[in-house]
């Protein structure tokens, strides 16, 4: 085996240098998924398994009596008077550890251990199925150099990076030492493995898929024998029992996952979710039945409106009834074209699902191999391809990488979006086939000269180097480092290849070598450009935004905000404790938006907007909402210090200028108004603004 000391702590150094670079960068700015785990990990650290969450009776009252709904930007589910999370326990759990041990900064902490973690298995897996510990080192900084968004998805609160992690170390420990068939599968190996693979699952569901490729390194032992593969089993099962557990308190079944809703239309052709109401039919309903205040008061001005806005020519008996005229009135006054252009035939999914579907794969496909091949290069995606073939005569090698990557690039393909975080093990393994081609490629020229002598090894190495090269010099600039390591390839190829084919017994770890330490150059030099930069939203600006959003809204607030501007709502929610929801959610649900106040202020919340200037006068010019409701100005805040509300985003860098506004019911509801735009007075009157820059 190629071993040394040297590329050993080289792989330390750099694993305990990117854990550091993740953590100076770690964004504590939550957008969905990170406040999904963030609250189910807060809630396992406190002791619960359901969320408490106050407007969850408000919530349930506005949707028809018996659907699930999504709440909290769809992260949480509200069932039966139960809200629970979506999301599998494992990564929570993890979590809540940490906020156990080190508060909101141990929190913060998991992640960049992890991408550390997943370097050195990485970098193990190399050494041991490659045979070289060059090797291993020049595979984990491929990892960290190819432009595969593994670090970006690290420097946040995300399960992507920990579940592969720990599924890798659960499959290291079957790989057969030397990366060949071995004798006597250890009892205690396969049931870490076991328990490793089965955590991993609990993390994602989807790391089941790393089943596969453990039955096929648990082939390369011989003899096979009971007791193992029974201990294997027993071991994924209770690894997995976090979730299993979890599974069956929520639904009843062990094995349903939380998160089934994705796949529960897998051959459906329409574009829907799994529970379903019409936003039009539950306004209408609400209007026939007047059994609302909102209700009540709306049906009387029904009768005096409907007649202006029909189309000229068209007499009340053409228009269909009562159904066509109120999508009138929501097309001519509801800004939200969503709400307003929505026909009585579309529905919308009051649980978001249906992901899986077959219908995506013919255009996602394509999209994510076009993915991967932007990751590795056109050098290193042939090299890759190489890779493959030659681990046809290694077995554990073969077995560890293609049965998974044949499997997951087809399963994810079979999802909404191309999304790279699905490919994330498939990436994460692409650098050991890249480093085995890179090898065998070099080696060639050995194999060239015992055969067709000196000069035609010389010209072998001569159209190597050269094809090689052109490869690099004619595709069109990446990401990141790609470039720099698609030359680091080729020129290591070609120098190896060189040195074989004047000494063919020298074959070894010459690719290995020269590829590791032409790389860690490379690591090193983009280290020290960015070391010390550290991210723009961490615990000092998290205790600014948690200050002042105290000083604006009182406890029994709610906050009514858009995504548009960012991922306030989670934000709100996790750190300053304000009940806070989404404008797009609650039309979700199918309430108007007067319908949504008046339920609001009914159960003892003081409803507020937090919007840009001209969203919140077009929200109160609704007409929905101007005869019952004013607006009261508490605040202005200037771009600069969007951020202190928890409002931010990378789209609008510089900030955006808001406004935090109180709903106020009218002491008597207008009769008559005159449809014009509303001056700052008259909509949002208040408090002067926050000090701006």
């Amino acid at each position: 085996m190629g071993g040394g000391a040297l590329p050993a702590l080289a792989t330390v150094l750099v694993a305990l240098i990117v854990a550091l670079w993740v953590w100076q960068r770690e964004s504590w700015y939550l957008a969905i998924d990170q406040f999904g785990y963030l609250s189910f990990a807060r809630d396992l650290a406190a002791g619960r398994i359901f969320h408490d969450w106050a407007p969850a009776e408000l919530v349930s009252s506005a949707v028809a009596k018996g659907l699930r709904v999504d709440v909290l930007a769809q992260t949480y589910v509200l069932e039966g008077g139960r809200l629970y999370c979506r999301y599998a326990p494992g990564f929570p759990l993890v979590l809540a550890a940490a906020l156990r041990l080190g508060g909101t900064v141990g929190i913060h902490l998991v992640n960049p251990l992890a991408m550390a973690a997943l370097i050195l298995v990485v970098a193990l897996l190399a050494t041991r199925l490659l045979r070289s510990a060059w090797l291993g080192l020049t595979a984990a900084l491929l990892l960290v150099l190819l432009p595969n968004y593994l670090l970006l998805w690290s420097i946040t609160p995300l399960r992507d990076v920990p579940a592969h992690a720990t599924a890798l170390l659960g499959l290291l420990l079957l790989v057969p030492a030397g990366g060949r068939v071995a004798l006597a599968l250890s009892v205690k190996r396969v049931l870490g493995a076991g328990l490793l693979l089965g955590y991993a699952a609990a993390i994602r569901p989807d790391a089941v898929l790393y089943g596969l490729p453990a039955m096929g390194l648990a082939l390369c032992w011989r003899p096979w024998r009971l007791v193992p593969l029974l201990a294997g089993v027993l071991g994924c099962v209770v690894g997995a029992s976090p979730m299993l557990a979890y599974n069956a308190l929520v639904s009843g079944n062990p094995l349903r996952p939380t998160q089934a809703m994705e796949a529960g239309e897998l051959l459906s052709s329409a574009g829907v979710g799994t529970d379903h109401v019409g936003p039009p039919g539950a306004l209408a309903a609400m209007a026939e039945a007047g059994d609302s205040m909102l209700a009540r008061s709306l049906v009387p001005r029904l009768r005096e409106v409907l007649p202006a806005l029909r189309p000229r020519g068209r007499s009340p008996e053409s228009a269909g009834g009562p159904l066509p005229q109120l999508r009138e009135i929501l097309a001519a006054f509801v800004p939200d074209a969503a709400w307003a252009a929505a026909p009585a035939e579309r529905q919308t999914a009051l649980v978001q699902g249906g992901g899986l579907r077959l219908r995506h794969f013919a255009s996602v496909l394509p999209v994510n191999l076009n993915s991967i091949a932007e990751v590795a290069g056109r050098l290193g995606l042939l090299l890759a391809l190489i890779g493959a073939l030659a681990a046809l005569a290694h077995p554990p090698l073969a077995l560890l990488i293609l049965p998974y990557v044949l499997l997951t690039v087809p399963f994810f393909s079979l999802w909404s979006r191309p999304d790279l975080r699905y490919l994330a093990g498939s990436l994460i393994l692409l650098p050991l086939l890249m480093v085995e081609g890179g090898r065998w490629m070099a080696n060639s020229a050995g194999w060239v000269r015992q055969r067709l002598g000196a000069s035609a090894a010389a010209t072998w190495v001569f159209l190597l180097g050269g094809a090689a090269s052109w490869l690099v010099w004619a595709e069109p600039p990446g990401p990141g480092a790609r470039l720099f390591t698609s030359w680091t390839l080729a020129g290591a190829m070609a120098l190896a290849a060189a040195r074989t084919a004047w000494r063919p017994a020298a074959r070894g770890d010459a690719f290995g070598v020269l590829c590791g330490l032409a790389l860690f150059a490379i690591f090193g030099w983009r280290t020290a450009e960015g070391i010390g930069t550290r991210g723009s939203f961490q615990g000092a600006e998290v205790e600014r935004a948690r200050a002042t959003v105290a000083g604006l809204l009182p406890d029994n607030a709610l906050v009514l905000t858009t995504t548009r501007i960012g991922r306030p709502v989670e934000n709100l929610e996790f750190y300053a404790g304000v009940n806070a929801i989404y404008l797009e959610e609650a039309l979700r649900w199918g309430a108007s938006p007067g319908q949504f106040a008046a339920r609001v202020l009914e159960h003892g919340f003081r409803l507020f907007l937090l919007v840009p200037p001209e969203e919140a006068e077009s929200w109160l010019r609704n007409p929905w909402v101007m005869p019952w409701f004013a607006g009261q100005r508490r605040s202005t805040i200037p771009p600069g210090r969007a951020r202190e509300v928890f409002v931010a985003s990378r789209h609008l860098p510089r900030g955006v200028p808001l406004v935090l506004v109180e709903v106020l019911r009218r002491p008597k509801p207008l009769v008559e108004e005159r449809r014009r735009p509303l001056t700052r007075r008259e909509s949002l009157p208040g408090a002067p603004a926050l000090a701006g820059e």
